[in-house]
């Protein structure tokens, strides 16, 4: 899992995050052209000339963009009414012997955006954590495993807590 894991999560969000990198260089090129005429005529300003005579709806769209920064996950714990006896039997009651129940979360629908942050520590954690021991194995009886891995390691490692680490809502 740790190199499969650390391919997919990583160098995916390097690719994107130099893409960006690149995507602002060009913009920032266009702008320190000398050239103040050709500046405010460019296409960017047109679109933000164009967004002030739109509907705050369609400006509210545009400008809500994922924060790169923090993960979005939308899960629930045992203690939400989300939480049916299904999960109780299946997650929760599993995995308990392992780790503490206020931990334990699952996300429906399954997909979730990590950042690079928490990213790097979930593959971080066995080792820092754990002294080497893989908490997988943990998760091999559970119920759809990987909707409650994520938003359970992420808990351990603190951040489920922090609304500005961690939005509990799908990117979508």
């Amino acid at each position: 899992l740790g190199e499969a894991a650390r391919s997919i999560l990583l160098d995916e969000v390097c690719l994107w995050e130099e893409k960006k990198k690149k995507e602002k260089n060009d913009d920032d090129d266009d702008g320190h052209d000398g050239v103040a005429a050709a500046a405010a005529n460019s296409p960017s300003n047109d679109r933000k000339e164009g967004m002030q005579n739109q509907p705050s709806s369609q400006k509210k769209q545009q400008q809500r963009r994922p924060n790169w920064n923090r993960s979005y996950i939308h899960c629930y714990n045992q203690n939400s009414p989300q939480c049916t006896r299904f999960d109780e039997h299946n997650c929760w009651s599993i995995l308990s012997n392992a780790i503490p129940s206020s931990a334990i979360h699952k996300a429906l629908p399954g997909w979730c955006l990590l950042s690079r942050k928490h990213a790097q520590s979930i593959l971080e954690l066995p080792k820092k954590h754990l002294g080497g021991m893989n908490l997988w194995p943990a998760f091999e009886r559970v119920w759809a495993p990987e909707e409650v891995y994520f938003p359970t390691v992420l808990a351990l490692c603190g951040y489920m807590e922090d609304e500005e680490e961690v939005s509990k809502r799908s990117v979508t």
